[in-house]
């Protein structure tokens, strides 16, 4: 929607850190508002474009994603610190190492498991800081929903929170969740450790697991002249 925003020069150099884009935005602009708890659980992405009034061609100038909103001295403004998509060059590549545990990502392509069914959906009963409560959650044993995630409705976005600890009906989030009430319905994702017993007895999908749990226990190159 059509809004005041003004924004910094913007300049290409090799040190992408330094690249920032800065949108100077009314206080209680929309994007920044999702900021003021927490970020949310999806990327925000910007795109920059540049046209003339009257003319169809438009060139696309920038893109990139938000990072962080400030908020300073100014009552009437916010500042959106944006990072240009150039940035993810320097994330990890390939990564995947050899060892005992899984690497995969639990309901991934390569992991298989078909996460939404084995999750529980509860109307919840008490929404704290960080804790959640629903009589569904009781129903799988203390630990079940351990490491997994927690997705829920807050205004069409669907926001997820990683789920820190599982006992009984309350289930312990890693931050708070903005938009959730009482008598919302969230769903609880399970998490996995990552080792084949967890993923044979709970996923029943060992013939997808991506360790090597029968590697042998001696390291070969410890320096012991008998292996």
């Amino acid at each position: 929607e059509p809004a005041v925003i003004t924004r910094n020069r913007i300049e290409q150099g090799t040190e992408l850190n330094r690249s920032a884009l800065k949108l100077s935005v009314p206080r209680d602009f929309p994007i920044a508002e999702l900021y003021r708890i927490a970020p949310p659980s999806a990327v925000v992405a910007v795109i920059v474009r540049r046209l003339h009034v009257g003319d169809g061609e438009v060139a696309t100038i920038w893109t990139g994603r938000v990072v962080n909103v400030a908020w300073g001295n100014d009552l009437a403004m916010a500042t959106i610190t944006c990072e240009t998509a150039g940035t993810s060059l320097r994330r990890t590549g390939l990564r995947r190492l050899y060892g005992r545990n899984c690497s995969f990502v639990l309901g991934g392509p390569a992991c298989g498991v078909d996460l939404p069914a084995f999750a529980v959906a509860g109307t919840l009963t008490a929404v704290g800081p960080s804790t959640v409560t629903a009589a569904e959650f009781a129903t799988k044993p203390d630990g079940y929903f351990a490491g997994g995630v927690l997705a829920y409705d807050a205004g069409g976005v669907t926001e997820r929170r990683y789920i820190v600890e599982h006992a009984g009906a309350t289930l312990t989030l890693d931050r708070r969740t903005p938009g959730l009430e009482v008598a919302a319905v969230a769903q609880a994702m399970p998490g996995c450790d990552h080792t084949l017993a967890t993923c044979d007895a709970k996923f029943a999908n060992a013939p997808n697991y991506g360790g090597q749990p029968f590697m042998p226990q001696k390291n070969p190159f410890s320096g012991d002249p008998i292996y």
